[in-house]
């Protein structure tokens, strides 16, 4: 590849210099100065037309089919926690393997990198080895196959923002050159992540595009895909992405040529979704369900059935929940959701984790139950003769289980008294108690306001010499 780099600089082409040019950023390769005599080389070309009607149309290449192109930039986003350096070991493993993943395919088994900034080596072989063993894949292929570079023993930025008298610049640094040298010979490189490599304005359009276009560079000149893990910005992780899965300038969007997104879901589960393919149609997405802690696909008649099986446990809660008279209520925010109301009851042990998304796999569940018009909604009184929606057994549903549906439901669960969400809610001052007799009147505020200052006079006068 540097064959011409014998030959003294004075005899060189306008050709060669230009060549040797274009190599010049990557890594420890010699830079070369051309000499005086020779023209600087031309930064752009021109296309010729000849028989571009008849030319046949550009041969599109994946690392990974659909989603990883060669010789371009790609962004995986997603918020923190959403899994995307589990997801992306996952991919290279499969990749360094020559196995399938979730539908994407390699041609063979591929040489990959994953480059580090944020996880220490130790996390990362570890996360690697969990993942080899719970796929069944081949642990010499990784190995021989997979280089993991760690860059968090320094500091992390591949680029970094400098100030060069009141002009803002954007500048490489070594470990850039670093990399680009590990990238000789890849077929894949994943950089985890944009937070740390890079150490710009993200909302400077001008730093992001240099920084995407060096990567883009890299992915030319190495024949390969690289892949850049980047954060959401905090409104979209709360109030949804709506296809935003990045953050900063929108040329984070703009100039890579394909994008993945990492998306959790009302089931507790995280879907893989291609958000934007510049080489093609963009893959269908892939959900992913937590198992052991690690993100496995589910196919579609997989999905539907843990579905399924995600109804019919709803309603041996609802059950359950009903002979107990346990009032369910349809929220899905707050300390009173129906998740807090059943959590404590044994028939809802698969919903009881937070971290596999619990609570969201019940209340859809219950949703489901609904529209199969098992679960009907019905309007309660609450606190404060407030009127509330809550769940019960439609009548055909109550009769085949034997069970009485308008049962009086006494007890709401509530996280606001005592902070349990296992235990029936002290009703609040001034709240109509409810008693299948009638109503009983709640302890008045006055009342216990006056007892309290009472108590406070007694004390003093203890106190007193």
């Amino acid at each position: 590849m540097h064959g011409d780099d014998s030959r003294n600089d004075d005899n060189r082409s306008a050709d060669d210099m230009a060549r040797l040019a274009s190599v010049v950023p990557f890594g420890n390769r010699r830079s070369v100065k051309p000499s005086e005599s020779a023209p600087p080389p031309l930064l752009m070309r021109e296309v010729p037309l000849t028989d571009f009607m008849l030319r046949p149309p550009p041969q599109r290449r994946f690392a990974i089919a659909k989603i990883l192109p060669r010789r371009v930039a790609s962004l995986l986003g997603g918020h923190g926690g959403a899994a995307k350096t589990t997801v992306t070991l996952i991919l290279l493993a499969h990749a360094a393997c020559g196995r399938e993943f979730a539908g994407f395919t390699t041609d063979r088994p591929l040489r990959c990198v994953f480059v580090s900034l944020e996880d220490e080596a130790d996390e990362v072989l570890e996360l690697l080895r969990r993942i080899v063993n719970a796929y069944g894949l081949d642990a010499e292929l990784v190995s021989a196959n997979l280089r993991i570079i760690d860059g968090t023993d320094t500091d992390a930025a591949l680029a970094v923002e400098v100030n060069d008298f009141g002009a803002r610049q954007l500048v490489f640094t070594a470990l850039m050159e670093q990399v680009e040298d590990a990238a000789m010979g890849a077929d894949v490189v994943a950089i985890d992540n944009a937070s740390d490599a890079f150490a710009g304005d993200e909302n400077s359009r001008r730093h992001v595009r240099k920084f995407l276009r060096r990567l883009t560079q890299m992915a030319k000149h190495c024949d390969c895909a690289v892949l850049l893990l980047v954060h959401i910005d905090k409104a979209a992780a709360r109030f949804g992405s709506s296809g935003q899965t990045y953050i900063g300038s929108v040329t984070w969007h703009n100039t890579v040529r394909s994008r993945l997104a990492l998306v959790a879901t009302n089931e507790g589960e995280v879907e893989l979704r291609h958000e934007k393919s510049n080489r093609g149609p963009k893959a269908e997405p892939v959900t992913l369900r937590w198992c052991d802690g690690l993100p496995m696909p589910l196919r579609g008649a997989d999905a539907d059935q843990q579905r399924s099986d995600d109804v019919e446990v709803a309603m041996a809660v609802m059950h359950a929940a009903t002979k107990a008279g346990i009032r369910v209520l349809c929220a899905t925010t707050g300390p009173n959701t129906a998740w807090h109301a059943v959590n404590h009851l044994p028939e809802s042990e698969p919903f009881a984790e937070r971290a596999t998304g619990g609570p969201k796999r019940l209340h859809r569940a219950l949703e489901a139950a609904a529209r199969q018009r098992r679960l009907v909604r019905a309007e309660v009184e609450v606190a404060h003769r407030k009127k509330r929606d809550a769940w019960r057994l439609s009548d055909a549903s109550a009769a085949l289980a034997q069970i009485d549906p308008n049962r009086d439901h006494a007890a709401p669960i509530s996280t606001a008294g005592n902070g349990c969400a296992n235990t029936p809610h002290t009703p609040h001052i001034g709240a109509l108690a409810r008693t299948h007799e009638g109503r009983a009147k709640a302890p008045m505020a006055d009342d216990a306001a006056m007892a309290r200052i009472g108590a406070l006079a007694q004390a003093d006068d203890q106190g007193d010499p």
